[in-house]
């Protein structure tokens, strides 16, 4: 499994990737969860409260062996692995 997490105004995004799941959550929240086996997976979600509340967050897993992450909040990139 691969997990990357970032911090962005004071919330914690993860984005976990393990064989046949993918998962974004927002403070512990789940916000978006996808299983089966596809070489790219877009998982959505929002900041629900505090600081950026409302703001969209979307997260692009793509790969087979080495799985790259991508994640925008409100159409800006903020990571990418």
């Amino acid at each position: 499994m691969k997990t990357w997490k970032i911090d962005y105004k004071g919330h914690t995004i993860e984005v976990c990737n393990s064989l046949f799941r993918e998962k974004l959550t927002v403070d512990g929240e789940i916000q978006d969860e996808r299983s089966g086996f596809k070489s790219k997976s877009c998982l959505k979600g929002r900041i629900k409260s505090g600081d950026g509340a409302g703001e969209t967050i979307q997260a692009e897993l793509k790969g087979f062996r080495a799985v790259g992450c991508l994640v925008l909040i409100q159409d800006v990139e903020v990571f990418r692995s």
